[in-house]
């Protein structure tokens, strides 16, 4: 909005983080849901992973700075559907067993 004052602006980009990280943990944990059916080996470590993101969220306004940076940076990558983007990463599976 045109006319926010800077704290509106710092709330609403705060609402929108925590949305956004809320959004990829759940998509995280949809990921290894499916992987669960390809054969994903050790889902419990990648769903301590999405805990960690939730827990991101909800203490967004809370963390380091250097911490939320990096967090958001883990929620760019999970949101960004690109395949062709550098450092793409393939959906969770089996794969060649690794």
């Amino acid at each position: 909005m045109v006319n926010e004052s800077p704290a509106q602006r710092r709330a609403s980009q705060l609402r929108e983080n925590r949305d956004r990280t809320h959004e990829a943990a759940q998509k995280l944990r949809h990921r290894i849901n499916v992987g669960r059916y390809a054969g994903l080996r050790h889902p419990d470590e990648l769903y301590v992973l999405a805990a960690m993101l939730e827990a991101c969220a909800f203490e967004m306004d809370r963390l380091p700075s250097q911490t939320g940076r990096a967090a958001l940076a883990a929620v760019r990558e999970l949101l960004d559907d690109d395949l062709e983007k550098a450092g793409h990463v393939e959906p969770l599976s089996a794969g060649d067993g690794h």
